[in-house]
C-alpha cells in the first residue's frame, strides 16, 4: 500500500480538514527543492513522472474527509489498496509510467510517497508463514474466503453477481462494467448499501446536474469515490422504493 508522505503537514489546512472534498489543491513552489531536482532530472521521463505525482495527490485530494495521505479506494488506511492499474485509470496515466514514477517517488532518495504493501493485497489469497501471528482484519477475511465451504462462496458468489446486475440496470451512464464488476466482487457490498446507493441514484438522477448526460459521473468512479455518501440538497422526497429484492 502506498501512502503520501506527510500528508497532512504538506497539503491539508485546518480549514481544508474541515471539507469533505477538496476542490484544489496548493503545491510548493521551491524549484530549488533537491527532491524536486532528484526527481525531474534523474529520469528521461522525470518531468512526467512529477506530473503523475501531481495527478495522484490531486486524486486524493478529491476523496472523503479525513485524508490522510493513503492510497486506498477510501483513503483510510483500513481501506483497499489501489493497484498500480488502478492508479493509472484513475488518474488516466499510462499504467507502465505510473509503476516506474511510484517506484521512484518512494525511494528514499526522492520520498515523496512510502511504500507500506501489506502481506497480501487485493489480488493475492496464498497465505505463507505462522496465521496464528498477528494479522490485520482483511487479511483474516481473504483466509475465510480463501479456505471456507466452496458450496457457500460459490453462492455468495452467485448472489453478488445478481446483485451486480440490477445495480447496473439503474445506473445511467454504462461504461467499465468489467472494472465495476471487480470492484464489487471484492467489497461485497450488502443490502443496506444496496438500498443506500439506490436511494442515491434515484435522487441524483432527479437533480440538474445529471441532466445533462455529459456531467454524469463514470459508475467505476463513483463506486470507488463512495459517492454515495455525498449528500444531495434540493430533491423533492419521492415515496421509498426498493430496486433490489430480499430474495
Amino acid at each position: 500500500m502506498y501512502k503520501i508522505k506527510d500528508w497532512e503537514n504538506h497539503f491539508e489546512t485546518a480549514k481544508t480538514k474541515t471539507f469533505n472534498r477538496c476542490q484544489r489543491l496548493t503545491f510548493s513552489n521551491d524549484l530549488s527543492d533537491p527532491h524536486f531536482r532528484r526527481l525531474v532530472r534523474g529520469h528521461k521521463d522525470g518531468y512526467a513522472h512529477f506530473g503523475i505525482w501531481v495527478a495522484i495527490c490531486e486524486f486524493h485530494s478529491s476523496q472523503s474527509k479525513p485524508r490522510l495521505g493513503y492510497l486506498t479506494d477510501d483513503g483510510q488506511e483500513d481501506g483497499n489498496p489501489l493497484s498500480t492499474s488502478e492508479i493509472a485509470d484513475l488518474i488516466r496515466a499510462p499504467e507502465k509510467m505510473v509503476e516506474v514514477a511510484l517506484e521512484r517517488l518512494s525511494d528514499p532518495y526522492i520520498g515523496w510517497i512510502t511504500d507500506e504493501r501489506r502481506p497480501c493485497d487485493d489480488h493475492t489469497e496464498t497465505i505463507v508463514g505462522d496465521q496464528s501471528s498477528s494479522l490485520s482484519t482483511p487479511l483474516h477475511s481473504t483466509l475465510k474466503s480463501s479456505y471456507g465451504d466452496k458450496t457457500i462462496k460459490k453462492t455468495i458468489q452467485s448472489n453478488a453477481q445478481i446483485e451486480f446486475e440490477q445495480f447496473w440496470d439503474i445506473w445511467p451512464k454504462k461504461i467499465d462494467k468489467d472494472k465495476c464488476r471487480q470492484w464489487w466482487e471484492r467489497n461485497k457490498p450488502d443490502k443496506e448499501l444496496f438500498d443506500l446507493m439506490a436511494t442515491n441514484i434515484a435522487a441524483m438522477k432527479k437533480t440538474p446536474q445529471w441532466e445533462n448526460p455529459q456531467y454524469i459521473p463514470g459508475p467505476y468512479k463513483w463506486l470507488y469515490g463512495k459517492r454515495w455518501k455525498d449528500e444531495i440538497s434540493k430533491i423533492d422526497p419521492e415515496p421509498e422504493v426498493h430496486y433490489f429484492s430480499d430474495e
